[in-house]
């Protein structure tokens, strides 16, 4: 009997035992099941504080809604992104671009406004599209200075020889960049009959010129130009002349000019890199030695080979000492560079006219 209740009482010890030892292992069970849980549940956490976090970087909204999301933008991202997509704008705009680099501005234009909201990417992307087409299919709109003087009106152009005129520098566009424009005009070198005397033969001959004006006894090559054009003593030759205030005199030189013909000229500068183009095809191109200089506290002079007081003279000596033997017409000024399809079109903006005057000119 005694044995027995033993027996029993060490299965009740053993079976309290063994309860417990479940119940541990359960509770533990239960422990890491809670523990990986909570891990799940701070990862995804995670994961949804960093996704707002890029969200509200790139622009969405909070709440998920796109119409929020320029709001819920920090301001300092919308300056930046607004700022980079204008920047793409002016250099689509007004730089000197190729096809490539104009889609791949369009490219990034559109994804910035994109970030800040779809709707503004589409529009952007649409604008950007219809600026590159009117480019690309003629639709240019040249923003130069022509100077009236060289206008072509009334059947008379502007003689080289007799007429002559000066532009203050605060009567012209100002640089935007130092050493960043561009000259554009249409040039007839006359070639003096087989009897006649050839105009201020073996002499420089100026058709214009940025600088500092140019007294009598002047040295042409010591003075300040950027640029400067000039007929060369052969009479033939075409010099374009770079030279800063005590800087070295540099030129780019066209050859071989056709005489009692019409031809229009291009000089686009970039910095240190000089583009000269005739008939808006490339004929020489070259990079300057020296940095460029600011000419927007200089005037232009044009057929001006000394001041204008000393053209006021009325004496022969002054008039036949000053300019070249031909006429210029719709001499232009640019305050950026063209790119080619500007050259092109600031070519025949004004082509029917110089040929029609020329035309009516030749039957007199």
């Amino acid at each position: 009997m005694n044995e027995s209740n033993q027996n029993n009482s060490m299965n009740n010890i053993s079976f309290l035992f063994g309860e417990d030892e479940n119940e541990n292992k359960n509770t533990n069970k239960n422990s890491n099941r809670n523990r990986n849980t909570n891990k799940r549940e701070n990862k995804r956490k995670n994961k949804n504080n960093q996704r707002l976090n890029n969200n509200i970087l790139y622009g969405y909204s909070n709440n998920g809604s796109w119409s929020q999301s320029f709001v819920d933008t920090p301001f300092s991202v919308k300056i930046g992104y607004i700022l980079i997509a204008l920047l793409g704008i002016y250099y689509t705009l007004f730089i000197q671009y190729h096809l490539f680099t104009s889609i791949l501005l369009i490219a990034v234009v559109s994804l910035l406004f994109f970030f800040i909201h779809p709707i503004a990417g589409v529009i952007a992307l649409i604008l950007l599209l219809i600026i590159v087409y009117h480019q690309r299919s003629g639709h240019i709109k040249l923003k130069g200075q022509v100077f009236a003087e060289t206008e072509i009106e009334n059947n008379k152009a502007y003689d080289g020889r007799k007429d002559h005129f000066s532009v203050l520098s605060d009567k012209m566009a100002r640089e935007l960049t130092p050493g960043v424009s561009t000259y554009s005009f249409w040039l007839y070198l006359r070639k003096a009959y087989d009897n006649e005397p050839i105009y201020r033969n073996n002499e420089w001959k100026s058709i214009f010129y940025r600088g500092s004006p140019l007294q009598q006894k002047d040295d042409i090559h010591q003075l300040v130009q950027y640029p400067g054009v000039w007929v060369k003593p052969d009479n033939q030759t075409l010099a374009i002349v770079f030279q800063k205030a005590g800087g070295q005199n540099e030129s780019v030189e066209l050859p071989d000019i056709e005489m009692n013909v019409w031809n229009h000229f291009t000089i686009s500068c970039m910095n240190q890199s000089v583009s000269v183009y005739k008939n808006g095809k490339l004929e020489v191109s070259r990079n300057l030695l020296e940095s460029p200089a600011s000419m927007s506290d200089y005037g232009l002079y044009v057929t001006s080979d000394y001041a204008s007081t000393s053209m006021e003279e009325e004496s022969s000596q002054s008039s036949a000492n000053t300019g070249f033997d031909g006429n210029i017409a719709y001499l232009s000024y640019y305050e950026y560079t063209l790119s080619p399809e500007e050259i092109e079109k600031s070519m025949t903006l004004y082509e029917k006219k110089v040929r029609d005057f020329e035309k009516k000119r030749s039957k007199k």
